[in-house]
């Protein structure tokens, strides 16, 4: 079990894993939701090494929430203008903010499918 503090409030995040038939399955103890709203407040303070962490725990407790890959995009920035960024920075930008719109084309061509 990983002990991450974030902001003053520590949490406990235990790795999923899918072990041997029988064994127990157990969700984190933080969910992805708590993580997302942490790292907003993070953003909103200007604390971007802490809200990348917090926004790239987020992803990995629940890479289904497209909130969570577009708020670590705009973490990633760190307050900065674009073409002060390195290109590895843009990268890992690009492939977020392309998680986060495939996530609601897919909600959106689900929600077309039920009005149908």
């Amino acid at each position: 079990m990983e002990q991450k503090n974030y902001g003053g409030k520590n949490y406990q995040i235990q790795a999923e894993s899918i072990g041997h038939v029988g064994d127990i399955y157990q969700s984190p103890q933080v969910t992805a939701e708590e993580l997302l709203h942490k790292g907003i407040q993070l953003l909103n303070q200007r604390a971007y090494r802490q809200a990348i962490d917090v926004l790239s725990d987020a992803t990995k407790t629940n890479p289904s929430i497209s909130d969570t890959h577009y708020y670590l995009a705009i973490a990633l920035l760190s307050g900065e203008k674009p073409r002060k960024i390195d290109v590895w920075t843009i990268q890992s930008i690009e492939s977020e903010l392309n998680t986060a719109v495939g996530s609601a084309k897919k909600f959106i061509s689900w929600l077309k499918a039920q009005v149908s």
